[in-house]
């Protein structure tokens, strides 16, 4: 019998039987043709004293604090389009600036989470020096580029004189695949790919996305405010034939994703299950992003 459906019908405990004092969901041991196990036990004397109880705050979500990031100006250090295509879905408006930051961060140093952290973090710093620093010198060149705009299209002064300013956010990510001690990014080739997916093979692996929120420094600040984190999601792949790892491979989909696979595309029947945030794999830890915002939002850290 499943364990909700033998919640659902248990009997009231007999006389003689001691109750428990229960203040939160409590495991009850009870015996099934004679092989005992740990039920959830959930008696509608329970859930009454329960109520009494003070509920856990809910978490502040992104959704609520888009009104206020309305018109600021928001910058995505990634040239994925699946990132892309995340952050458009969760409301964000936002400008995409490549970083040039090399991954070259020596792996033997770090953890595979704090390797994708810390590369995130190089990619968002890089992005946020160069935006500032545009921005900081647009007021200079603004005068002369509106003036020649005014000469050349009368009709649309204002437009050629606009100059981006100042950005209050620059989101950096990057996404690694961990399987024993390798750290698994972007193949290199066919050959590589497919060395990949043989190892991937029947086995579980974890896949890494570290995310760096850079806010750059306000007025009377030298530095930077950085903001970082990993998220990790299991997944565990079906055994691969030779027939269908080079299939894959010749569909093009390995090339520029982690681990040479794709879980929102062809891959995505290879998976046998995850454990975590799907979108992790995907490219972007979508709802710890928006709880990691929210929160500085709130504790007054992104100022807006």
């Amino acid at each position: 019998m499943p364990v909700f459906a033998a919640a659902a019908c248990l009997p009231q405990p007999q006389a003689g039987i001691r109750r428990q004092s229960i203040t939160s969901t409590t495991a009850v041991r009870f015996q099934f043709n004679s092989s005992p196990f740990p039920i959830q036990h959930h008696c509608r004397h329970h859930r009454r004293r329960r109520t009494a109880a003070p509920a856990t705050a809910p978490r502040a979500m992104l959704l609520e604090h888009l009104p206020a990031l309305e018109g600021k100006r928001i910058v995505l250090a990634s040239a994925s389009p699946r990132r892309r295509e995340l952050l458009s879905q969760m409301g964000l408006k936002f400008e995409v600036v490549v970083s040039s930051f090399e991954e070259t961060l020596p792996k033997e140093q770090y953890s595979a989470a704090d390797y994708a952290r810390m590369t995130a973090t190089h990619k968002a710093l890089d992005v946020a020096q160069l935006v500032v620093q545009q921005a900081a010198a647009a007021p200079a060149a603004a005068p002369a580029a509106g003036a020649a705009g005014a000469q050349q299209q009368p009709q649309q002064p204002q437009q050629q004189q606009q100059q981006p300013g100042m950005p209050v956010l620059v989101i950096g990510a990057d996404t690694v695949v961990e399987y024993g001690e390798h750290i698994l990014e972007k193949p290199a080739d066919a050959e590589e790919a497919g060395r990949v997916l043989r190892m991937l093979s029947g086995r579980r692996h974890h896949v890494h996305t570290g995310v760096a929120l850079v806010m750059p420094a306000a007025d009377g600040e030298a530095e930077p405010h950085v903001h970082s984190f990993a998220v990790t999601t299991t997944v565990e792949f079906d055994e691969l034939s030779s027939e269908a790892i080079q299939a894959y491979i010749a569909s093009g989909e390995p090339f520029d994703k982690a681990g040479s696979y794709g879980i929102q595309g062809l891959a995505g029947s290879f998976v046998r299950g995850i454990e975590g945030c799907f979108f992790n794999v995907v490219g972007f830890p979508v709802h710890r992003f928006g709880v990691e915002l929210a929160q500085l939002i709130q504790g007054g850290q992104l100022r807006l």
